[in-house]
């Protein structure tokens, strides 16, 4: 036995690293697997040990052994690039779907196919790409029958096979490489492509600018490889300089910012474990670290409107555009706040826009904008000051100096008893600003959704329903709507702020100005929709950077189409008629920096507005709204507009007499049958609606036409009022026919 211990012993360290551990813990091992122990036996084992050191080439080291050949399990696949094949393994037990819907609702959906036996749906690179992972298939074929079956369960979804490297051991989401339905190739002189994609049942989609005879091509079937079968049989036909099938593959990022406190921006980048927070549920940010790899915000100027700017801030001072500043309070050009508990503008704008990768504190949402301080409400100001200050640098001769964002986390009282909106100048400026803005494209208005939580309603609020702004809620941690943010038919996204988890860090006034007690130069816990509005704003900032010419509206549509659907088990979401997801808590959901691009990218620009749509009644007799009664009164208004006519915004002029408004909620229903909850009760005792109108963005891309429905109901008892009228407005765009198509994946 002690024979066969020795020669276990030295296969062992055979095979194993040379390291002085390794042998003690190695002939700790022989000793005690032998009664008769020796120290002669152990000294002579160790001195054949330390011989193959002493003729180990170089400084005397012996070269550590190979590791053994990685095994990734699935079926091998081959493809060609030019004569160079290229080998891959096809994984049986997972395959990668695009699909709108987030990875708790394809779960669900998934678990009804008992024959997959689902493991896990986890995220991949990519807007709306999850990869599914399952039993084990026998074969490409059984993989193939599948994947049809999914794609049928999650209503026609793009399935994909994955493929990756036979190195590719561990199988990560950043290894995976997604086998798409296309396949490039360039033929050779006098070939004909047509005939070639008939014969393999193909499609031409592009013939390629930048090389001749090329082409891409769409497989037209149902199997995930359709397109690698096909490129390899035309590349066995010799008529090609290359038939190569498209996988899309995760390149490896560089960029990350280097700013001590980024670890605990979980808003930018939450791991499910950023320190000084806690409830965190990864991934609940605005996927915005992958977009800064290309884009930062350069040649954006973001205003900040607000009770000032700290221009010196070591984290503001590289991004501040302190040549166009302005301080409208106190009639100067210095935002800098210079009055106790002026320090809200300063944490906004190190939200929007802090310096990143500069090695100090934190980073913005676009790190490399300009942050342009427009002080406004450190006092009280009229709506003239508030109309100069929404067109602070708007047309301004020199196109780098003007502003294309206005941050602006203020509004009206939030105590569920205050109705109020701009003066007429300001809203004159407000559509001055998306009609003249940005050379005619239109400036971009980001506004705060309130902070009463479930005792206002967003709607109230005149600046936040304009439909020349963006109304932003607030989400935590988890997703979850946070408790102060106030629900509305006007928010059109959210973005993550404070929660019970804990605040967002951000730049705070340097030394012992600021929120901080003990003082800093960063505050922690700094949230409210007035920290969600700037993080929404910066990351429109890289779009805009990245697609200079988008109209304002185009953004709104792109923000709306790629927002994250958070927090997907909250009941309050639902599809509109377009099929677009919406909560009267989220808007159309969390911002997505990433997903945004990615529909930049093939979006077609939008219509101009065309004439709006209108309906509704003045009653020469007011109707009585009966008291304490659920049912209330409905009243309905037909639209008949040409059949193109897609919604964006729908408003709401309501004239009713009562004398405790508060007591009072309103619905709007759509031809779609969809639900605008546009009014809701809160504790406001003031009298009467006088022309007050109401917005919602909840039947955006809906077709109008047909019978909307207005539905008024007092909820509590002991005050009656009545209905005198209500003007329905429908604004949009006449559909172009040759858009049809343009928000398919591919």
């Amino acid at each position: 036995m002690n024979g066969s211990n020795s020669i276990l012993f030295l296969e062992k360290v055979r095979y194993n690293a040379m390291s002085v551990s390794s042998y003690h813990v190695e002939a700790h091992a022989c000793a005690c697997a032998s009664k008769r122990f020796s120290w002669k036996r152990v000294a002579g084992a160790a001195l054949l040990l330390v011989m193959p050191l002493l003729w180990a080439p170089g400084l005397g080291y012996a070269q550590s052994p190979k590791p053994p050949k990685v095994v990734v399990p699935g079926a091998p696949v081959t493809y060609y690039d030019g004569e160079r094949p290229i080998e891959l393994v096809a994984a049986l037990d997972e395959v990668a779907i695009e699909t709108v819907d987030d990875s708790a609702s394809v779960t669900e959906k998934v678990s009804k196919l008992p024959q997959l036996k689902v493991q896990a749906v986890e995220k991949l690179s990519g807007k709306n790409t999850q990869r599914v992972r399952f039993t084990q298939q026998p074969d490409r074929r059984s993989l193939e029958d599948r994947a049809r079956e999914l794609a049928a369960s999650l209503g026609g979804a793009k399935v994909n096979a994955l493929l990756y490297a036979p190195t590719a051991a561990k199988r990560s989401p950043e290894q995976a490489q997604i086998l798409t339905r296309r396949l490039a190739v360039k033929v050779k002189p006098g070939v004909d492509i047509d005939q070639i994609a008939r014969i393999n049942n193909l499609r031409v989609v592009e013939k390629v600018s930048y090389s001749p005879d090329t082409y891409i091509l769409e497989a037209k079937g149902d199997g995930i490889f359709d397109a690698l079968d096909a490129a390899n049989t035309i590349h066995s036909w010799g008529i090609t300089e290359f038939a190569t099938p498209l996988i899309r593959k995760q390149q490896q990022k560089k960029f990350s910012p280097n700013d001590p406190l980024y670890s605990r921006q979980w808003h930018l980048k939450n791991t499910g474990s950023n320190p000084g927070v806690s409830g965190l549920v990864a991934g609940n940010d605005v996927n915005v670290e992958s977009v800064w790899d290309s884009y930062l915000g350069t040649g954006i100027n973001i205003a900040i409107v607000d009770d000032g700017l700290q221009v010196a801030h070591p984290d503001l001072a590289p991004n501040a555009r302190t040549d166009i500043d302005i301080d409208i309070n106190y009639g100067d050009d210095d935002p800098s706040p210079d009055v106790s508990g002026d320090n809200h503008g300063t944490a906004c704008a190190g939200v929007a826009a802090a310096r990143g990768n500069n090695a100090v504190g934190v980073s913005g949402a676009a790190p490399q904008a300009g942050l342009v301080g427009v002080r406004l409400i450190s006092a009280a100001a009229t709506d003239s000051q508030e109309a100069q200050g929404l067109t602070h640098q708007l047309t301004a001769a020199n196109p780098a100096d003007r502003v294309s964002i206005y941050s602006n986390s203020w509004g009206p009282a939030d105590d569920g008893a205050t109705l109020e909106g701009p003066g007429p100048l300001a809203r004159a400026a407000l559509q001055n600003g998306v009609t003249n803005g940005r050379g005619g494209l239109g400036a971009l208005y980001f506004w705060a959704g309130g902070n009463g939580g479930t005792s206002d309603n967003s709607n109230y609020d005149g600046y936040a329903n304009s439909r020349y702004t963006i109304a932003v809620a607030a989400s935590g941690g988890a997703g979850e709507q946070s408790s102060y943010s106030e629900s509305g038919a006007n928010i059109v996204v959210n973005a993550p702020s404070s929660y019970s988890g804990g605040g967002i860090t951000t730049v705070d006034r340097t030394g012992s100005d600021g929120y901080e007690d003990p003082p800093g130069d960063y505050t922690y816990s700094f949230g409210g929709t007035s920290s969600a509005t700037p993080l929404a704003a910066g990351c429109a900032a890289l779009l805009l950077q990245a697609y200079p010419s988008l109209s304002w509206r185009d953004v709104l549509d792109i923000l709306i189409r790629s927002a994250t659907k958070n927090s997907p088990s909250d009941t309050s979401w639902f599809n509109n008629g377009a099929g677009l997801h919406f909560s009267h808590k989220f808007g159309f959901g969390r911002v997505n920096a990433a997903g945004a691009l990615s529909i930049a990218a093939t979006h077609t620009p939008l219509p101009p507005e065309t004439t709006p749509l209108t309906g509704g009644e003045t009653l020469s007799t007011p109707i009585t709204i009966p008291d304490n009664n659920a049912t209330g009164i409905t009243r309905t208004t037909t639209i008949s507009g040409p059949a193109n006519f897609k919604v964006e915004y729908v408003a709401v002029d309501v004239v009713i007499t009562h004398p405790y408004r508060g007591d009072l909620e309103m619905t709007l229903t759509a031809p779609s049958g969809v639900n605008s909850k546009i009014a809701t009760t809160r504790s406001d005792s003031g009298d009467d609606y006088n022309h007050w109108v109401f917005t919602s963005v909840a039947h955006w891309g809906e077709n109008p036409n047909g019978v909307w429905s207005f539905k008024v109901a007092d909820r509590y008892a002991g005050d009656v009022g009545s209905l005198s009228s209500w003007t329905l407005t429908i604004y949009g765009h006449l559909e172009n026919p040759a858009a049809v198509g343009d928000w398919m994946l591919y």
